[in-house]
């Protein structure tokens, strides 16, 4: 981090997180920036300062027209993904209890 006039400028990095396990390894203060299939594997890209602590973070998958409880998640994107002869929509949100 670096100071301009007395304020701290983080000097930022994009980083991919694979969503394919539930949860991820993220710093703090990461800023969602788009969530897309890579291969058969649905990955965010984030925007992180890698001078912020690391935390574990849930991320729920959720698929269009199933039921789920909003009240501790925050939606960060949607995808489409090709299973067998199905393509189903898959929906994935941070669980903001996770992130201390």
């Amino acid at each position: 981090m670096t100071a301009l006039n007395g304020l701290k400028i983080a000097n930022m990095t994009i980083y991919k997180y694979p969503l394919n396990k539930g949860t991820i390894t993220i710093h703090k203060g990461f800023r969602p920036l788009s969530v897309q299939m890579q291969g058969n594997i649905p990955v965010l890209w984030a925007e992180v300062d890698d001078n912020e602590e690391q935390v574990n973070v849930i991320v729920k998958e959720n698929y269009t027209g199933t039921h789920y409880q909003r009240d501790s998640l925050i939606y960060i994107g949607t995808v489409q993904r090709q299973l067998s002869t199905t393509i189903i929509v898959s929906h994935f949100f941070i669980d903001l209890t996770t992130i201390p």
